[in-house]
């Protein structure tokens, strides 16, 4: 039945077989994501079926905090692996970090261990580096050791002179520098810091310090290296070195941080020469057994090569323990 028997007029093209033209019916809507709320709406989260762009979390980092008692071996599962520690040693004694191999002396805050490999145990002995004695130390006291993912840079930390005292039982008591040298609370003794310098314009061995039999010094190690050439048709290589040296040495005998300068040949005839600088800086500890002393040392060896001049400036700067 016709639509204008009712009195409406038939729209054009009505009950014919002429197909539908899609490009006006408009875009089918997109199907709702999967977090989309019954009944079709979409939450605010979901736009067009697709998820908005969420701001990336950036600091995804593993960190456990452990705080091992002076005397009590600690043994635990970390959770994860483990690639540097940080070490505030508020104790008496040495302490040692199985997982990096290192030992952080009393009183030393700030230190950073190393382990590349990954460790997911933590475990703290004290106990001393080979022919150093360990102190009584502070009976209660405790350090605080923050285990995490990141390679940390290494560094051998700040030694602080009377903190552990804080942190015994009633009645125990450490030596502060202000009562071993007369310094401020929190310096350490005059007595055990131990620094030195040396330079070097020519091959051979300088000592920067010498280190007493059976103690032990803590610090950083530098190096400065510059060299220059007139015009020369030759290259050249010089090198500096810091060492230890002596009989029982820990670590041994030996290179222990280097630098060096490489200096190429200019052409026949050329009116100025080439130059070059090398720095670098290091943590060191350095362990003198009981029976003598021992030394850190810069070292040049002999020069490759042509260098017109040069100078390698070495220093050390720490304390004993």
């Amino acid at each position: 039945m016709s639509d204008s028997t009712l009195g409406y007029p038939e729209p054009t093209g009505y009950d014919s077989d002429t197909p539908l033209n899609p490009q006006t019916m408009g875009e089918p809507r997109p199907l709702a994501d999967f977090g989309a709320a019954p009944g079709g709406q979409a939450p605010a989260s979901v736009t067009g079926g697709k998820m908005d762009a969420r701001q990336r979390k950036t600091d995804l980092r593993m960190n456990k905090r452990i705080t091992p008692t002076q005397g009590v071996t600690y043994s635990d599962d970390i959770g994860f692996n483990a690639r540097s520690v940080i070490v505030d040693n508020d104790t008496g004694q040495w302490l040692f970090d199985s997982a990096s191999r290192r030992y952080v002396p009393p009183g030393c805050f700030g230190a950073v261990l190393q382990f590349p490999s990954g460790s997911q145990i933590a475990n703290v002995l004290w106990v001393a580096p080979p022919g150093v004695t360990q102190p009584t130390g502070i009976v209660g006291s405790t350090a605080i050791l923050i285990y995490t993912e990141d390679l940390l840079d290494p560094s051998s930390g700040i030694i602080v002179g009377g903190v552990a005292g804080t942190g015994g039982t009633a009645g125990a008591s450490v030596t502060t520098g202000a009562a071993a040298g007369g310094a401020s609370l929190g310096a350490p003794p005059a007595a055990d810091v131990l620094d030195g310098q040396a330079q070097r314009p020519s091959a051979g061995t300088t000592t920067i310090l010498t280190v007493p039999a059976g103690r032990t010094w803590v610090g950083e190690v530098g190096l400065s290296l510059s060299a220059s050439n007139e015009p020369v048709t030759a290259t050249g290589l010089v090198t500096a070195e810091i060492a230890t040296a002596g009989v029982g040495v820990t670590p041994p005998a030996g290179q222990n941080c280097a630098v060096s300068v490489a200096l190429p040949s200019t052409v026949t005839g050329a009116l100025s020469g080439v130059s070059g600088t090398a720095q670098n800086v290091m943590p060191l500890t350095v362990i003198a057994p009981a029976g003598n002393a021992v030394t850190i040392t810069i070292v040049v060896p002999a020069v490759t090569g042509t260098i017109s001049q040069f100078s390698a400036w070495g220093f050390a700067t720490g304390l004993l323990q």
